[in-house]
């Protein structure tokens, strides 16, 4: 498990918890370990990311979606990062700005 500070119930279902006890225990830092809020859903995981979020104009929200941080090379970013994104030469705009899509349980397609 990494610092995740919120997750959906269905990915913290997941988790497989002595694997993630090595480090902590090699390293000696307990506290790296901490068990994340727990939302219901994926919409919920992200509205209470977002509330959480302070000092922030809400309307405006950089946000990026990784689906799997092992796998880094596609990823999805709010159009609030859009600009920034084309003017990055190592950032390749895939395609056009769509909404996130959430099935009827509240998780992402």
């Amino acid at each position: 498990m990494t610092n995740a500070d919120i997750c959906s119930r269905r990915f913290f279902n997941k988790i497989q918890f002595e694997s993630t006890y090595p480090n902590p225990l090699t390293n000696r830092l307990a506290q790296s370990v901490k068990i994340p809020m727990v939302m219901e859903n994926d919409s919920f995981s992200i509205r209470a990311a977002i509330k959480t979020c302070f000092d922030v104009d809400y309307n405006h929200m950089k946000i990026i979606r990784i689906k799997n941080t092992l796998e880094l090379e596609h990823l999805y970013i709010s159009e609030c990062l859009l600009e920034e994104a084309e003017g990055n030469q190592n950032i390749e705009i895939v395609s056009e700005p769509e909404y996130m899509y959430f099935n009827k349980y509240g998780n992402l397609f």
